[in-house]
């Protein structure tokens, strides 16, 4: 009895001691499987950032490219006179097109791009051109003035914004960076008061705008608003006068300036403004009626077929309100890790003069 009692407890412990083994294997195999899903994201957090170093300094890469462009194009003497959209702060290239020259440039495993979304016609979808793109084809918004203030205003009105609307952000933007408190316009203006009666009340800046953003603290402003209107305006330059390349203005923001200008002064008025609008857009698109393609036309006077009013319109915007050249460029460059299919933007304004760069974000 006594050797079958002993048979039965080494019974029972046997069977405890595979029950605790199998209890054991599931834990360790638990453990396992953790450690490697945990070394698996760790593996994944680390190629990543990896990929990110080297897509920053692919698209760094392509900075200093677009500044040896930009370089290149203001030495030679011919082509630093004007800028256009298919040769916007480059040298024309016989037989290159802008693909050629700012498409998929290949470092190693991986290559930077230089390219912009903008849209043709207004209502249509952005489309991508590649390029650099000049800041003279927005509204500067330091230059902005009570002798100028209607071409802001109208490009708000062609947003789609009421002229109640419009009239209030286009003085808020005066008054926010005059040196005064005194009121633009009585009815439209925001000063100190209008401020320091909100429920967090801030003051005014009282001086030039330095980042587009600002454009949120102004009265008559909303998300929605800012949003429109952020792809038309810019800072820069720093100072001077409110001044639009003809040759790379998109069709909105020549119709607002051909609006704002036309009038008793040049005895024109807003159908004259269309119908100017359309010639010059026709004649810069070229034979192959494309925008944006090697065939577009510099906007001359002569070659538009003007009538006399729309002549006059023509001359008054060019007198007061036209630039050539590109001073300051926008550089939007994409850089990408093909091993690791990782990508970082960078988006720079350079200054011609010096090559300054006057504002850069990294995505």
């Amino acid at each position: 009895m006594r050797r079958l009692r002993l048979g039965r407890l080494a019974g029972n412990r046997g069977g405890m001691v595979i029950i605790t083994v199998l209890w054991v294997l599931v834990l360790l195999s638990f453990l396992s499987l953790s450690l490697g899903q945990s070394t698996r994201i760790e593996f994944a957090l680390a190629n990543n950032f990896i990929g990110k170093i080297k897509s920053k300094y692919l698209a760094w890469g392509g900075v200093q490219y677009a500044l040896h462009l930009i370089e290149e194009d203001t030495a030679d003497e011919e082509s630093a006179k004007f800028d256009s959209l298919t040769w916007c702060a480059v040298r024309p290239v016989a037989d290159k097109t802008a693909e050629d020259l700012f498409q998929r440039h290949e470092l190693g495993d991986g290559y930077f791009e230089i390219g912009y979304w903008h849209r043709q016609a207004d209502g249509a979808k952005p489309v991508h051109a590649y390029g650099m793109a000049d800041e003279e084809r927005r509204i500067n918004l330091n230059t902005v003035t009570k002798n100028n203030f209607l071409i802001l205003s109208t490009l708000i009105q062609e947003l789609g914004y009421e002229e109640e609307v419009a009239l209030t952000v286009t003085h808020g933007v005066i008054d926010w960076r005059d040196p005064d408190d005194v009121l633009n316009d009585s009815e439209y203006g925001a000063e100190l008061e209008y401020y320091q009666g909100l429920e967090k009340p801030y003051r005014p800046k009282n001086m030039q705008f330095e980042s587009l953003e600002e454009l949120l603290l102004i009265r008559g402003v909303t998300p929605e608003l800012f949003a429109d209107l952020k792809p038309y305006v810019t800072l820069f330059p720093p100072g001077g006068e409110l001044r639009i390349n003809f040759n790379t203005a998109p069709e909105i923001m020549l119709r607002s300036l051909a609006i704002a200008v036309s009038g008793r002064a040049s005895g024109t008025d807003e159908n004259d403004a269309e119908s100017l609008v359309r010639k010059m857009l026709d004649y810069r698109r070229g034979d192959d009626r494309i925008e944006n393609t090697g065939d577009d036309r510099i906007i001359e006077a002569d070659g538009l077929m003007l009538n006399r009013r729309e002549q006059a319109l023509f001359i008054r915007m060019s007198n007061l309100h036209r630039t050539r050249k590109a001073n300051f460029v926008r550089v939007f460059v994409t850089g990408v890790d093909q091993n690791r299919m990782v990508t970082s933007t960078i988006e720079a304004v350079i200054g011609r003069d010096n090559l300054d760069m006057v504002y850069w974000k990294r995505n």
